[in-house]
């Protein structure tokens, strides 16, 4: 019912917008191609020698008579990942062990088999705003507030990095940094305009039906959640004698799950912070998240909450015409002992005008009670704009 009753609203919104829209409209189509490579990983059973994600984003936008921007936007993205990995979360089946996936880290870990995943194709992104004096308002399938006001360490790596890696060579990428389960579902969002450097952002998704490339609550935990909140804030402060600046973000987020998964509490919540400081040529980043997992204590034998803690931290600098990073990420999840570390560093470089080409050194670990799994070695990632 609360799906029948968004989508009602979302197609009012969308009839609305072009009876408002001036004569002019401006439209840009950006394509993009990312290709990830392993190099001489000693993990054999669980990397993959090479992966890769083609983007395609149209954006239509139009300037009302008073000064407000509509518009649209729309992307589909298709990929192949890890085929044991199945929208960032997946099978890890070499650890000996078993145990439901969580909301957050959403990896099942079992001692079968599983099927591995070909190339998939989804729309990631389909909605319209507005964006005007009193904020920016959007209606249609985005990512929510929390993901989208994110700030942290950056790697040179845009796709095979530490956390919320978008192709994961190693097959052992497990941390999420990002507080994002409602993925690209449908939703409606409002940010404020920036005062005095801050802006206040409202995200509300009434089910998580997305099955995404990067995001699926259903097809980890078998069942859509619902009403999910999402708030935060973003606070930008820059420096006019050097053009210096400081990024803070924190974000809160709860989602209600069905009570048809006995295996669930009825209610999570997590939160995450977050800070960037950028200089002419070296920035520092880093960020920390805690976030329910959502598994009952009976079901995981423990006493403790199940929640997860996430930290990551990184830094970036510019010579040569180069970019250098080194980043570590960190997860500790105590209910059942599951940890996991992944660090990298490298070098990337824009050879031609959109080119570019990246290359480093990866190590990922993760420990589950008294089992552990361990990977090192290279990733070269070229990547194409146009």
């Amino acid at each position: 019912m609360h799906s029948r009753r968004f989508l009602s609203t979302i197609a009012s919104v969308c009839l609305a917008f072009p009876s408002a829209m001036s004569q002019e409209v401006t439209a840009n189509v950006e394509t993009d191609a990312t290709v990830a490579v392993a190099l001489g990983w000693d993990n054999q059973d669980e990397a993959y020698p090479a992966l890769f994600e083609i983007g395609v984003t149209a954006r239509l936008s139009s300037i009302l008579d008073n000064g407000s921007e509509v518009g649209t936007r729309f992307t589909l993205r298709g990929s192949q990942d890890n085929p044991s990995r199945v929208s960032g979360g997946g099978q890890l089946t070499n650890l000996g062990r078993s145990s439901i996936p969580g909301i957050h880290t959403d990896v099942r870990f079992s001692d079968g088999e599983f099927s591995t995943v070909g190339p998939r194709a989804r729309i990631e992104t389909a909605y319209m705003y507005i964006d005007g004096g009193y904020g920016e308002l959007s209606v249609g399938r985005d990512i929510g507030i929390v993901a989208r006001f994110h700030e942290g360490a950056k790697s040179i790596f845009s796709h095979a990095r530490d956390s919320d890696s978008l192709l994961d060579p190693s097959g052992l990428s497990i941390i999420r940094s990002r507080l994002d389960w409602s993925g690209n579902s449908a939703k409606i969002s409002y940010t404020t305009p920036r005062l005095i450097g801050i802006r206040v952002g409202l995200s509300y998704t009434p089910s998580t039906e997305a099955d995404g490339l990067d995001r699926s609550i259903s097809r980890s935990i078998g069942e859509e959640m619902s009403d999910t909140w999402e708030g935060g804030f973003n606070y930008l402060y820059t420096v006019r004698q050097n053009g210096s600046r400081v990024r803070v973000a924190f974000g809160y987020a709860s989602s209600r799950i069905a009570e048809t998964l006995a295996n669930y509490a009825t209610s999570i919540d997590g939160w995450s912070g977050g800070a960037r400081f950028e200089g002419n040529r070296t920035s520092l980043g880093f960020s920390f998240t805690s976030a329910d997992e959502g598994r009952l204590q009976n079901v995981i034998g423990s006493n403790r909450n199940d929640r997860s803690e996430v930290w990551t931290a990184g830094i970036e600098h510019r010579a040569y015409g180069n970019n250098f990073s080194a980043s570590f990420s960190n997860l500790e999840r105590g209910s059942d002992n599951l940890s996991s570390t992944s660090w990298s560093a490298g070098i990337r470089r824009e050879v031609t005008t959109g080119f570019f080409i990246g290359g480093g050194v990866q190590s990922r670990r993760i420990e589950f009670v008294d089992e552990e799994l361990s990977g090192f070695g290279g990733i070269l990632e070229l990547s194409q704009k146009w």
